[in-house]
């Protein structure tokens, strides 16, 4: 799939002075704040790429990835990358890649990294063995859809990386998947805020060396949602509740849709799975909301919703999982209650839930009571 670029209107004010002519460049309203994002185009001639539908200078950016110094050639179209843009400038540029490491075996466009099978068709100069740089976004139905393969001079055998949703989290053997890769955590320091804890859902980039069969985590970063606060991201609507007050964002930000939510190239029925955005995310007492909602695609992957209303029995707290009306129903670090409802108090209960079917399995994303 290839991502469109969303389309931000450019303000222009013209100034008459008097018979004279003057520069309209002088009063372009340039792109400023903090951005994360898909690269959607580069200009290697002016070293200027193009995000949230900017054209921006890097000529005198510092562009790493952890730690490492790169060059512009380094980026690619479709990486993702966070940045502070200062009246269309940026000094600063962090790549933040989905997976990083070597490229096991190709088989057509059919690609393995540490563990990690793929459809791309790669550039003709990387071969099995090199270093790279993978770029995914989560899709509505939780599939990885692979947008950028970057090759990188070769890293240190502890800088392979991975990032994700966290499942089969086995606390007694510090072990847990993400994907298909299984990760020993045994060693890793576990880097996380305080209010924080490693559970299946967790959002968490993954750093360390990979054997061919275990990826051995040197680090687990856990990934805070109000890191997201003040700062404009894109990517794909992979939830929407009911109420449509609620949305997640490339399956791992959850954020607020209130009154004072605007939308741009679109209205609030137009959030759907699928759906490619801009979001301004702000907080307030905690939460994220959106300031504002810009749209771009309706992308073909939807995903599967469900909506089951019934008495929560057969509560299983190893399992974190319960039945409604026959469903079983497994709740994660994602899944939020309402009304005072908790997981612990649920059995019995009579309750909404709303959530998707991932691999086959219902995630609940909301449960709210419905007495």
């Amino acid at each position: 799939m290839k991502l469109k670029a969303l389309t931000l209107l450019v303000s222009v004010a013209l100034v008459g002075c008097g018979g004279s002519g003057s520069d309209s460049n002088d009063n372009i309203v340039k792109k400023s704040g903090n951005l994360d994002g898909q690269i959607q185009s580069l200009t290697p001639s002016t070293q200027s790429l193009s995000l949230h539908g900017e054209q921006l200078s890097a000529a005198n950016a510092k562009i790493t990835y952890q730690g490492k110094t790169l060059q512009f050639s380094n980026l690619d179209e479709g990486m993702r990358v966070q940045l502070t843009a200062n009246n269309g400038e940026t000094n600063d540029i962090k790549l933040n890649p989905t997976l990083v490491g070597k490229v096991i075996k190709i088989d057509g466009t059919k690609v393995t990294v540490d563990g990690v099978t793929f459809e791309y068709k790669l550039d003709d100069d990387i071969e099995v063995g090199d270093w790279v740089l993978v770029t995914g976004y989560t899709q509505a139905d939780g599939s990885i859809k692979i947008v950028s393969v970057k090759e990188i001079a070769e890293l240190d055998n502890d800088q392979h990386e991975f990032e994700g949703v966290v499942a089969e989290l086995d606390d007694n053997n510090k072990r847990f998947k993400i994907g298909p890769v299984e990760v020993d955590y045994s060693g890793a320091s576990i880097d996380k805020d305080d209010d924080l804890k490693l559970e299946n859902g967790s959002w968490v980039e993954v750093y360390g060396t990979f054997d061919g069969s275990t990826f051995t985590a040197k680090k687990v970063e856990l990934e805070d949602e109000q890191d997201y606060a003040d700062q404009e991201v894109e990517g794909v609507l992979t939830w929407v509740n009911k109420g449509q007050t609620q949305i997640e964002i490339n399956g791992r930000i959850r954020a607020e849709i209130t009154a004072k939510t605007e939308f741009d190239d679109g209205k609030k029925s137009d959030l759907a799975l699928g759906r490619w955005i801009e979001v301004d995310l702000q907080t307030q007492s905690d939460t994220l909301w959106a300031k504002e909602i810009e749209f771009g695609d309706d992308d073909k992957i939807k995903g599967k919703e469900f909506d089951l209303e019934g008495m929560a029995s057969n509560v299983n707290s190893q399992l974190k999982q319960f039945e409604v009306a026959g469903e079983t129903i497994y709740v994660d670090a994602k899944t939020e209650f309402d009304d005072g409802i908790t997981f612990d108090n649920l059995d019995g209960q009579k309750v909404e839930v709303e959530g998707m079917i991932i691999d086959g399995r219902k995630m609940a994303k909301e449960i709210e009571s419905n007495d």
